[in-house]
C-alpha cells in the first residue's frame, strides 16, 4: 500500500510539473510573437529587453543545446528556440552589434545542423537569410578562408538561393578584381538587412583600391580617383581623401607621398656560410 501511494504521489508530481511546463511554453510562444512584432516596429531597446526575458523563459527547455530537447513537444521547443535565435541575430544587425550577431549565428547554426533529428518541426523561413548575412559579413571583413569553410556547409542544391548567390557573386567579382560589379551589387541586395554589411564591404573595397593607387601612380587626377573609387558625393570623396595619410591634394590632382620603408637588416651571408661549413666538418669528425 505504501509503495502504491509513493508511485501515485510521483505520478501526480510529474503531472503537475508537465502542466507547468506546458503553461510556461504557451507563455514563451506569446513572448516570441511579441518579440518579433517589436523588432518589426523598430524599437530595438524594447526588443533587447524582451530577448533577455525570452532566454530566461527558455532555460527550462534546454534551448542552448538542441540534442538536450526531450518530450513529446520537443519539435515545438526546437522551433521556438531556433526562431528566437534567428530574430536575435537580426536584432543585433539592426543595432549594428557585430559581436552579438556572431554569437547568435553560432548558436542558431547548431539548430540548422540538427534539423534532420527534428523532422516534425517546420522548416525555417529565415535560414538562408541568416547564412547569407554571415557569408557577407566574412567577405566584408576579408575573411576569405572562413567564407569558403562556411560555404562548404551549405548543400549544393541550396547555393542558388538568392541570399547565398549574392555573396557568391560578390566573392567571385572580388577575386577577379571586378570592383565595378562589387559597387553595383550595393543596389541589388536580396534583403534590406544586407545593407549594413554591404556598407562595410564598400569601405573595405575602396581602401583596397586606394592602396593599389598609391603603388601604381605617383600622381592622379581627382576626377579619375573619384571615378575609380566609385564615390558620387564630392563631400564624401573629400572626406575619403583626407583620411588617407599618404595622399596630398595639389590643385586638380593627387600626389601620393611615398611611404618610408625601413631598410632591411643586412644578413652576413659569407659569415653564415663559413660557420655552417665549420659545423658540417665538426659533425663529420664526430661521426
Amino acid at each position: 500500500l505504501r509503495l502504491l501511494l509513493r508511485l501515485l504521489l510521483r505520478l501526480l508530481l510529474r503531472l503537475c510539473l508537465l502542466s507547468r511546463i506546458m503553461a510556461s511554453f504557451a507563455e514563451v510562444k506569446t513572448l516570441v510573437n511579441q518579440f518579433e512584432a517589436t523588432i518589426q516596429s523598430g524599437d530595438c531597446n524594447a526588443a533587447k529587453t524582451q530577448l533577455v526575458q525570452l532566454k530566461l523563459a527558455l532555460i527550462p527547455f534546454h534551448f542552448l543545446s538542441p540534442s538536450s530537447l526531450e518530450g513529446p513537444d520537443r519539435a515545438q521547443h526546437f522551433h521556438a528556440a531556433r526562431t528566437v535565435l534567428e530574430l536575435a541575430a537580426l536584432l543585433s544587425l539592426k543595432m549594428e552589434d557585430v559581436d552579438s550577431f556572431n554569437r547568435h549565428v553560432a548558436q542558431v547554426k547548431t539548430y540548422y545542423f540538427s534539423e534532420s533529428k527534428f523532422k516534425d518541426a517546420p522548416p525555417s523561413p529565415r535560414k538562408y537569410l541568416i547564412l547569407g548575412l554571415n557569408l557577407l559579413r566574412l567577405l566584408a571583413h576579408q575573411q576569405f578562408s572562413e567564407f569558403h569553410t562556411e560555404l562548404q556547409l551549405i548543400s549544393i542544391e541550396n547555393l542558388d538561393k538568392p541570399e547565398i548567390l549574392h555573396s557568391l557573386k560578390l566573392e567571385r567579382s572580388m577575386v577577379e578584381g571586378n570592383y565595378i560589379q562589387v559597387f553595383n551589387a550595393q543596389h541589388q541586395v536580396p534583403e534590406p538587412s544586407f545593407t549594413y554589411f554591404m556598407n562595410i564591404l564598400m569601405d573595405t573595397t575602396r581602401n583596397e583600391i586606394a592602396s593599389c593607387l598609391e603603388v601604381a601612380y605617383k600622381t592622379l587626377a581627382l576626377s579619375a580617383a573619384q571615378q575609380m573609387l566609385s564615390i558620387e558625393s564630392t563631400d564624401e570623396f573629400s572626406a575619403f581623401v583626407s583620411s588617407r595619410a599618404h595622399w596630398k591634394v595639389c590643385g586638380d590632382h593627387i600626389e601620393f607621398v611615398p611611404k618610408v620603408v625601413k631598410s632591411a637588416a643586412v644578413v652576413p651571408s659569407m659569415l653564415t656560410i663559413t660557420q655552417n661549413l665549420h659545423y658540417a666538418k665538426e659533425l663529420e669528425r664526430i661521426v
